[in-house]
């Protein structure tokens, strides 16, 4: 069971990241697309 909540966790933090790294890479191609 311990196993498995590690697991389970591994993946709320790996698409908490996922997450966050794609709102920063949306917000730069915004600011890039406004500078052009």
């Amino acid at each position: 069971m311990t196993g498995k909540a590690q697991y389970f966790d591994a993946i709320g933090v790996f698409v908490l990241w996922a997450t966050t790294i794609s709102a920063m890479v949306a917000i730069v191609v915004i600011i890039l697309t406004k500078l052009d």
